[in-house]
C-alpha cells in the first residue's frame, strides 16, 4: 500500500492511501534513487519497532517545520520498508539477507495464557551446563554422605540463576517507553515477574521431588 500527501496551503497534508504496491523495491520509482532507510534514518538491521519510532519522530518534525516535501519523501519510505519487511518475512528472512528458521518466524504469535508456561528448546550448551552443576552437587552430597542444606541452598540459586537468565532471553521485544524523567517505564514491574516465575518453578520442583520421594 502507498500513501499520498494532499497539500493545501495554509492546512495540514491529508494522507491519501492508494492501491498502489512497492514491490520491495530498493527505489521509489523510476529515476528517483533516494534511500527510504537513508530517508528514515535507520538501517536495514533495524527491527519494527525502530522503524516507527524513527518515522513518527521524523513525520512529527516535518510536520512542525512544515516541510511538506520531504514529509511526501517520509511517507513513500516508510511505505517501501514496511513493504520490505513484509515480504522478507514472508520469504523467512529476519533482517536483511539473514535466514531464520520456522520457529523464529511464528515467535510473535501469542498464546491463549500469556503468562503460562512456554515450550523452549534447549541448547547443547545449556544441557551440558545443567548437566555439569547438578553432577556437581551429586558428588558433594554423595561425599558427605547425606543431604546437607547448604549444597541444596547452592543448588536452588544456580537454578534459580538459570532460570531468571532463561526468561530473560526467551521473551519477547518490547519497545521502551520513556517517562518525563527519561527512565523507562515498566522494567522493574517485568523484572519482579520474571523473578516471581523463577522461584515459582524453583520451589514447584522442589515440593514435586519431596512428594514424590515420600
Amino acid at each position: 500500500m502507498e500513501r499520498k500527501l494532499r497539500v493545501t496551503p495554509g492546512r495540514r497534508p491529508e494522507v491519501v492511501v492508494s492501491a498502489a504496491s512497492a514491490a520491495g523495491s530498493p527505489q521509489f520509482s523510476a529515476g528517483e534513487n533516494e534511500n527510504p532507510y537513508e530517508i528514515l534514518g535507520i538501517s536495514s538491521l533495524d527491527g519494527f519497532d525502530q522503524v516507527k519510532i524513527a518515522y513518527k519522530r521524523k513525520r512529527k518534525d516535518a510536520e512542525c517545520s512544515c516541510n511538506w516535501e520531504y514529509l511526501v519523501k517520509l511517507e513513500r519510505a516508510y511505505d517501501m520498508v514496511m513493504m520490505d519487511h513484509l515480504l522478507n518475512r514472508k520469504k523467512g528472512v529476519a533482517y536483511g539477507s539473514i535466514q531464520v528458521s520456522k520457529d523464529i518466524r511464528f515467535a510473535d504469535y501469542q498464546p491463549i495464557v500469556p503468562w503460562g508456561p512456554r515450550y523452549s528448546r534447549s541448547t547443547v550448551k545449556d544441557l551440558q551446563i545443567n548437566m555439569a552443576i547438578s553432577a556437581a552437587f551429586i558428588m558433594c552430597i554423595s561425599t558427605l554422605g547425606h543431604a546437607d542444606w547448604k549444597p541444596l541452598q547452592f543448588l536452588c540459586f544456580a537454578y534459580f540463576y538459570r532460570i531468571l537468565e532463561k526468561l530473560k532471553s526467551t521473551e519477547s521485544p518490547i519497545a521502551p517507553i520513556y517517562n518525563e524523567y527519561g527512565e523507562v517505564e515498566g522494567r522493574g514491574v517485568h523484572m519482579a515477574k520474571r523473578v516471581l516465575r523463577s522461584l515459582g518453578l524453583v520451589i514447584g520442583s522442589i515440593l514435586a521431588a519431596t512428594l514424590v520421594s515420600e
